[in-house]
């Protein structure tokens, strides 16, 4: 995670917590020296997995879509971030030429699940709890636990669902 944000204004803010996380994102891997189009991002929010799409200039139908969520994440940089000027800008620039991926939400794909994970360090970290962020290759090696609902189906969890 490039920093947690404690939302001050919640109603300021709702439905904007997967916009905020993308941008986190993109100020991570930016510092990190990676182009646009370098970057895969996977989320269960179609404002961030579709922005680029509606903005095409091709895509005359969704313009209102796009308009909307960049109007979000002028909000988002004004308020988090006022001192990196240009960031709505670099944003646009990301949402047309990076990768995104569209995940089902709370369908166990493992990223997902990483995502809320990390989701979960944050919330803990800016609750003053006691936490340790584990590396992707930790996290995984401890693998998935087994779970019988019944005896007729058996499915797999990680272990920290």
């Amino acid at each position: 995670l490039h920093g947690a944000r404690k939302l001050h204004d919640f109603q300021q803010f709702a439905g904007s917590y997967e916009l905020l996380a993308f941008i986190e994102g993109y100020l991570y891997a930016k510092s990190h020296g990676y182009k646009n189009e370098d970057i895969s991002f996977y989320s269960d929010d179609e404002s961030v997995v579709y922005a680029g799409i509606w903005g095409d200039a091709n895509n005359f139908g969704q313009k209102d879509r796009y308009k909307k969520v960049m109007s979000k994440v002028k909000h988002i940089c004004n308020f988090y971030y006022p001192q990196i000027k240009d960031l709505p800008d670099e944003i646009a620039e990301c949402f047309a030429q990076s990768r995104f991926n569209k995940v089902k939400g709370h369908a166990k794909c493992i990223y997902n699940l990483r995502v809320d994970f990390l989701a979960k360090f944050s919330r803990d970290q800016i609750l003053g709890k006691e936490t340790f962020l584990e590396g992707f290759d930790q996290w995984i090696k401890k693998g998935f636990m087994k779970f019988t609902e019944n005896a007729e189906s058996v499915r797999w969890f990680p272990y920290f669902c």
